[in-house]
């Protein structure tokens, strides 16, 4: 199998960006894969023949020296440092058959980003610094689902009347309404519990 096939992946939500260089794309055979976002058009880099698995070597930050990462390590890195890639990120990956995606059906059902209608100002997205805030998903047969820059609402009398509207336009697609209930920061000991 060539690494230039294309990934198929499950949910727009497998997709995880490293420093806006590298898309470490998890596919439906459950092997975590890497596109070079360096260079356009985006490609997958080509993979090390490893007897522990599929494994890549890159320049991670960009600082002139590469890297190899396992499986392992392209999971740890996706979870830990992996942002949901932007618009023109996922357009790169999308309209030029890097990756499909199967079986999101609630989310294409929905439109990717318009879970809380609109698209919203930034502003909307940010989580109140006192109270957290309140964050409406959905619920696929893959689990929850959530906007890859979710509407953060600030008080709970407005999110549950957005999930309301919500259930009503999207008839048969299960809405959860989630608080934001604490922050912490990655490397540091501070956390901060809202109130």
């Amino acid at each position: 199998m060539s690494h230039h096939n294309r990934m198929q992946i499950n949910s727009l939500n497998n997709i995880r960006v490293l420093y806006g260089r590298y898309a470490i794309v998890f596919d439906t055979n459950g092997v975590y894969r890497v596109v070079s976002l360096v260079r356009l058009p985006a490609r997958e880099l080509q993979p090390n023949d490893a007897q522990c698995g599929r494994s890549y070597s890159f320049d991670e930050r960009g600082t002139g020296y590469k890297t190899n990462f396992g499986q392992r390590s392209l999971k740890n890195m996706a979870a830990d440092r992996g942002q949901a890639p932007n618009d023109v990120q996922l357009r790169f990956l999308t309209e030029r058959g890097v990756v499909t995606v199967i079986n999101d059906v609630k989310m294409s059902s929905v439109g990717r980003g318009s879970l809380d209608g609109l698209p919203t100002p930034i502003n909307n997205r940010l989580l109140d610094s006192g109270i957290g805030g309140w964050i409406i998903g959905n619920v696929t047969t893959l689990g929850l689902d959530f906007s890859s820059h979710p509407k953060v609402h600030h008080s709970r009398a407005e999110a549950v009347s957005e999930l309301g509207r919500l259930a009503k336009e999207f008839a048969g697609t299960e809405f959860v309404l989630f608080k934001a209930d604490m922050a912490a920061v990655a490397n540091s000991v501070h956390t901060k519990t809202f109130q």
